[in-house]
C-alpha cells in the first residue's frame, strides 16, 4: 500500500491532489507523519461508507461498554457479535465469489487492527489513570 507524509502531501498539490490520485487509481493511501500512520484515505462508494459508519458504531459502543466498567455486559455485546459475525460471513460466501482465503485474509488484517486500537486505548486509560 501507498504511504504518503504529510509534509510531501503539503508541498506537492496538497489535499486535493491525494483525493484525486486515490479516486483514479483505486488504490488506498496510507499518510504518515512522524514516522506513524495517522489516517488512510481509500476509494469509497456508498456501501463502503455505510460498512465504515457500522463498524464506527461498533467501536462506540465498546468504548462505552469500557468507561462504565460494564464488563459482563461488553462480553455478552462482543459475543451476540461474534455470532452475528458467524451468520454473516456463511451468508457471504454463500452468495458471492469470496473464498475461504479471501475472507481469512479479510479476518486477520482486522484482528490485527482491532488488536493495535485496544492497545492504544488500554495504553491510553492506563496513562490518564496513573495522572
Amino acid at each position: 500500500m501507498k504511504q504518503e507524509a504529510v509534509g510531501t502531501i503539503t508541498k506537492s498539490g496538497g489535499f486535493s491532489r491525494v483525493v484525486r490520485e486515490v479516486h483514479d487509481t483505486g488504490e488506498p493511501l496510507q499518510i504518515i507523519r512522524h514516522n506513524e500512520i495517522v489516517a488512510m484515505i481509500i476509494p469509497a462508494n456508498a456501501d463502503m461508507v455505510k460498512i465504515f459508519e457500522l463498524s464506527m458504531n461498533f467501536g462506540k459502543t465498546v468504548k462505552q461498554f469500557v468507561r462504565e466498567g460494564l464488563d459482563y455486559h461488553l462480553e455478552l455485546h462482543l459475543l451476540s457479535q461474534i455470532i452475528t459475525g458467524l451468520q454473516a460471513k456463511a451468508l457471504l460466501v454463500a452468495s458471492t465469489q469470496f473464498s475461504d482465503e479471501q475472507l481469512a485474509l479479510l479476518e486477520k488484517e482486522l484482528l490485527s487492527s482491532v488488536r493495535e486500537a485496544l492497545k492504544r486505548a488500554l495504553d491510553l486509560n492506563s496513562n490518564n489513570t496513573k495522572e
